[in-house]
């Protein structure tokens, strides 16, 4: 039997919008300076290379005294999620020892993936 009450209808569910994505130019090596040490990308592509090549993992430089300067002004999570102080502590074992690292750990931490799920 019909009913003489309209028929309800849910409001339309929107759904969430995604997060806008960034578009970065395309880069290619001409527009980077030429590698003044290539010897851990040698060995990452099974070359031959004449020493073995030296890393430093990001908490090895917690002892630096820029690193602490870093920190004075900027929180933990701070610094691992702000691009640039993240490049700038990476950088700084391989700025003070130029001649002893070949390469550096990129910043960050692995709490970092709770946080970005929306884990605090």
């Amino acid at each position: 039997m019909p009913s003489d009450t309209p028929a309800t209808t849910s409001p339309k569910e929107e759904k969430p919008t995604k997060r806008q994505r960034i578009s970065y130019p395309l880069k290619t090596d001409a527009d980077f300076p030429p590698l003044t040490n290539d010897l851990i990308l040698r060995v990452a592509r099974g070359e031959k290379v004449e020493r073995v090549p030296v890393w430093i993992m990001r908490q090895a430089g917690r002892y630096l005294p820029e690193f602490r300067e870093v920190r004075a002004k900027h929180g933990f999570f701070d610094v691992c999620r702000t691009p640039e102080l993240a490049c700038e502590v990476t950088l700084q074992p391989i700025d003070r020892y130029p001649s002893l690292l070949d390469a550096s750990i990129i910043f960050s931490d692995i709490l970092v993936v709770p946080q970005a799920l929306g884990l605090e």
